[in-house]
């Protein structure tokens, strides 16, 4: 028994010997973490948070989910980042190109105001690593589609636990509800005379209290029928049968 739910994390290193290109000892290694977190859900939808150079791996890395997990909503995240500070260039064309956007944006709508340089630099792309990794080769997605299978492992080790869990808690209520099934059937029999004891005592009272007709066909007290008569002053020793009078006047 597996539960829906579950969370399972890797992590590895993307060093100079699985990287395509790297410059010798000047690159820097790669830190990868992969974290995957699956929550119920009737069918199997899959939502990845991916590193801009894994986006082209999105349908190879649901094909890996698809042969661990088949039911459940599942949230993946790769991030992918440098093991020591990097070598940065600008990209001077796109900062150039944000800058005269930017500044047509506000002549356009009127804006005034002063655009930064600490606001330029920090747009996407401005700020580049000098040397760039290249995962494309069959050596990298190898190792990072290893490091993706081994938090799915753990994921599913978790999910495992967790529905062995849930099954000890579930046989423990069952245990428990047969037990107060058995001390139930077993206050059956007391539970139905003491009923019966008190709508008799309630029936006597009525009986006691109010006259009404009888069917002739009644048998009071448990014995052979007798006439038809008037229900008060008697006492109720066997089943009895109450006649409603029909729609005409008149009793029979």
């Amino acid at each position: 028994m597996n539960s829906m739910t579950g969370f399972g994390e890797a992590t590895g290193r993307l060093s100079n010997k699985h990287i395509r290109g790297a410059a010798g000892a000047t690159q820097c290694e790669q830190n990868i973490q992969v974290q995957i977190r699956s929550v119920n859900n009737k069918f199997l939808s899959i939502k990845s948070n991916l590193s801009e150079m894994l986006s082209g791996y999105e349908s190879d890395i649901e094909t890996i989910i698809r042969q661990y997990v088949q039911r459940g909503t599942v949230n993946l995240s790769i991030k992918v980042t440098p093991d020591r500070v990097e070598n940065l260039v600008i990209n001077r064309a796109l900062l150039n190109n944000y800058y005269r956007q930017l500044k047509a944006i506000q002549k356009s709508i009127g804006l005034t105001g002063h655009l930064s340089f600490e606001t330029l630099i920090n747009l996407p792309g401005v700020l580049e690593p000098s040397t760039k990794s290249d995962y494309s080769g069959i050596r990298e997605w190898r190792f990072i589609s290893a490091t993706i299978k081994r938090a799915l492992e753990n994921l599913v080790a978790m999910r495992r636990r967790e529905g062995n869990r849930l099954k000890k808690t579930f046989q423990h209520n069952l245990k428990r509800m047969n037990l107060s099934l058995e001390g139930i059937k077993k206050r059956t029999p007391e539970v139905l005379s003491a009923y019966e004891s008190s709508f008799r005592k309630k029936l006597q009272n009525i009986l006691d209290t109010y006259s009404f007709p009888l069917r002739r066909d009644a048998a009071p007290f448990g014995g052979e029928p007798r006439p038809a008569g008037r229900g008060k002053g008697m006492v109720l020793s066997g089943p009895i049968s109450l006649w409603a009078p029909p729609s005409r006047s008149g009793l029979p």
